[in-house]
């Protein structure tokens, strides 16, 4: 009888800390906020995140790299060097157009960070950026334009699912229909993306 009463009391003990710290039951889901939507459409919005949405994808090796990294993602691109034009130009890249310069140590980290996929060897991301120069002697990929893929997402809605994810239904400010977006928050901040997909898809 003592072992039970002090089986019983343990449990009530772990509900409550559960209860505490805002545990969620497997079937359980909780609606988001108007702050953490608010702060969902600010990640969504920034570079190498809002041009994925153009095309979406079912999970990460589905990936376009070219619309992710359209706009640099953010990235510090830094000069480039007189080499890399001769280089550029030998390429036949048109001279007075903005060049976009990653290197392929940034492309895995960020690859890595936001989509969960790793690893991943040069072949495979000059497939994925099959519009896009590679230069082998400055281990970089290069995009020579004059626009941007940028757009402003903004969530309306969406949910704590029980696994700890977020759901989320956003809108894009040049896109006719919205997109679903599974979203795994990560420890010390930010979201890897499971996937961004049509209602239904």
């Amino acid at each position: 009888m003592r072992r039970m009463t002090w089986m019983a009391a343990g449990l009530a003990a772990a509900l409550l800390l559960c209860l505490l710290a805002g545990c969620r039951t497997e079937t359980e889901k909780t609606a988001l906020t108007e702050g953490e939507l608010d702060e969902l459409s600010t990640w969504l919005s920034q570079p190498g995140v809002c041009e994925l949405f153009r095309s979406g994808f079912n999970k990460g090796e589905e990936v376009d790299l070219s619309d992710m990294f359209y706009d640099g993602a953010g990235l510090d691109m830094g000069e480039l060097t007189q080499e890399e034009r001769d280089a550029l130009a030998g390429q036949g890249a048109e001279p007075g157009l903005d060049v976009i310069k990653v290197t392929v140590e940034q492309v895995r980290g960020l690859v890595a960070e936001r989509l969960g996929v790793e690893k991943v060897s040069v072949d495979w991301l000059r497939a994925k950026m099959a519009d896009w120069i590679y230069l082998a002697q400055f281990d970089a990929f290069y995009h020579i334009h004059g626009d941007t893929l940028m757009r402003n997402v903004t969530c309306d809605s969406g949910t704590w699912e029980a696994d700890g994810s977020l759901l989320v239904d956003c809108r894009c400010s040049d896109l006719e229909i919205g997109r679903v977006v599974r979203l795994y928050p990560k420890e010390g901040g930010g979201y890897r993306i499971g996937y961004i997909r049509a209602p239904g898809g």
